[in-house]
C-alpha cells in the first residue's frame, strides 16, 4: 500500500457513497467508466481530505483493500474504475503496458531469439549476436540481453 496522508478517510462512507454516485456502470461493456474529475493523461482523478487519487485505484482499493502504487488498465479505457480490468501485479503490468504501446514481440519470436542467443554453461552469449539480433527484431540490444537473461518474459520458455 502506498503512503497517504490520510488513510483512515479511504473507508468513510460519504466518500464511498461520492465515488460510486461518479462511475457508470451501464457503457454497454464491461467497463465502468468515471464520470468525474479527469487529469491531463485521461486519468480519473477523486479527491479525499488531502488526497488526490487515481480513480481506477481508489476503485481498486474498495474492492482488495490495497491502494496500488503501480497500476495498469488491461482494458486500455483509461476511464474504466472496474477492478478486475485494474493490474497490479508488475508482470501484469508489463504485458499490458506492451500490449498498449503495441510490442514488436510476442511469445514465438521471444522463444525464437532464445533459441538462436542460448546463453552458454559460464553465462556468456550463445553463436547469436545481440546487435545483429535485435536490428533483425526491430528491438534494442539492452532488449534482447534480457529477453536472454529472463529478465523479461519471464513466463515465455
Amino acid at each position: 500500500m502506498i503512503n497517504i496522508r490520510q488513510p483512515e478517510l479511504l473507508d468513510e462512507k460519504k466518500f464511498i457513497d461520492r465515488f460510486w454516485g461518479r462511475v457508470n456502470k451501464n457503457t454497454g461493456t464491461d467497463c465502468w467508466e468515471w464520470t468525474g474529475k479527469v487529469d491531463k493523461d485521461g486519468l480519473g482523478k477523486y479527491h479525499i481530505g488531502l488526497m488526490r487519487l487515481n480513480a481506477h485505484r481508489y476503485a481498486y482499493y474498495l474492492t482488495h483493500k490495497d491502494l496500488p502504487t503501480r497500476s495498469r488498465h488491461k482494458c486500455g479505457n483509461r476511464l474504466c474504475v472496474n477492478p478486475e480490468h485494474i493490474a497490479t501485479d508488475y508482470a501484469e503490468i508489463a504485458f499490458y503496458k506492451r500490449k498498449e504501446h503495441g510490442s514488436k514481440l510476442d511469445e514465438a519470436t521471444v522463444k525464437q531469439i532464445r533459441a538462436e542467443g542460448a546463453l552458454g554453461k559460464q553465462g556468456r552469449m550463445g553463436s547469436g549476436n545481440l546487435g545483429v539480433m535485435a536490428k533483425k527484431y526491430g528491438v534494442s540490444i539492452s532488449t534482447i540481453h534480457a529477453i536472454l537473461k529472463y529478465d523479461t518474459w519471464k513466463k515465455t520458455s
